[in-house]
């Protein structure tokens, strides 16, 4: 068993159970962007994915947090050999006919419809 981490809340997202009348939404989540933005900002950014955990405290409230957990090397485990990784650094612009994305700040001003 691994030792306790301290929980990450994610700052500027709030998870509320959804009500019983729409037994079709799993979870729901309410995101102040100013606050959401801040907080992506301040995390590595060389990560490309954020695992966020919903959970519900023992009395009950709803939180998100990150998910840290990272599995253990173990011995005779794959590994990405140096043109895998060069494959994954390729981004869509270096693609003939791609459409470069927005960055961040302006896929969260523009996609959002909130």
């Amino acid at each position: 068993m691994s030792e306790q981490t301290e929980i990450q809340f994610v700052e500027g997202m709030i998870a509320k159970k959804p009500s019983e009348k729409a037994p079709w939404v799993k979870v729901k989540l309410a995101i102040k962007k100013a606050e959401f933005v801040e907080f992506l900002a301040k995390t590595d950014m060389n990560n490309l994915w954020m695992n966020i955990d919903v959970c519900e405290s023992k009395a009950g409230k709803w939180y998100a947090k990150v998910d840290t957990w990272k599995p253990e090397k173990q011995e005779g485990q794959y590994t990405q050999t140096e043109e895998q990784k060069a494959f994954d650094d390729i981004k869509p612009s270096d693609i003939p006919g791609s459409v470069e994305a927005p960055s961040g700040s302006e896929i969260l001003s523009d996609l959002i419809p909130f």
